[in-house]
């Protein structure tokens, strides 16, 4: 139980969350106090996967979403371990796509997501994004309640992060 404690604190912490052990629950730190350490003080005791999140609420532990940051910071953690890397799910329509996407995203549509949901893999951290987080939500509660666990929501979309992550994507 230790382990695992440590192993979510620490995966939580990276990606700024902090545990709250009274509660069971999470809290996002806004700005972590600079003399604080990670829970696990090293990648010794943190034998979780990057994806792995503790959040109350959750019946799979995975958060419903997370901030254009966030997702960026955990599709950065993963680059070491190409096995595990999540997949950047793209549901915007073909010419949207066209015009901006981030490198490395799998375009679904959302018009076809139905006819191609079996695509998705249920083995792996699924991070969607689609313009402003509306119809990537939509996507990431059909699927959980279709039995994917692992689907977590971009919140803000391609539009939050080109505001956060990356200024080179246009806005349209």
């Amino acid at each position: 139980r230790v382990s695992a404690l440590m192993s979510s604190a620490c995966s939580l912490w990276r990606h700024g969350t902090a545990l709250d052990v009274l509660t069971g629950g999470s809290r996002l730190l806004l700005a972590p106090p600079a003399n604080l350490k990670p829970p696990c003080h090293s990648r010794k005791f943190c034998t979780s996967r990057v994806h792995r999140f503790a959040v109350k609420g959750f019946e799979s532990g995975v958060p419903l979403q997370v901030s254009a940051v966030q997702a960026q910071q955990i599709l950065e953690d993963a680059e070491d371990d190409p096995e595990s890397a999540p997949i950047l799910l793209d549901v915007r329509e073909q010419f949207e796509y066209d015009f901006c996407h981030v490198k490395g995203s799998v375009l679904i549509p959302t018009s076809e997501f139905a006819d191609r949901c079996d695509e998705v893999p249920k083995d792996k951290l699924v991070l969607v994004m689609c313009h402003h987080g509306v119809r990537s939500m939509q996507v990431v509660r059909f699927l959980r309640h279709s039995g994917w666990t692992d689907v977590v929501n971009i919140a803000g979309g391609i539009h939050a992060w080109s505001d956060t992550v990356d200024p080179s994507i246009p806005f349209y």
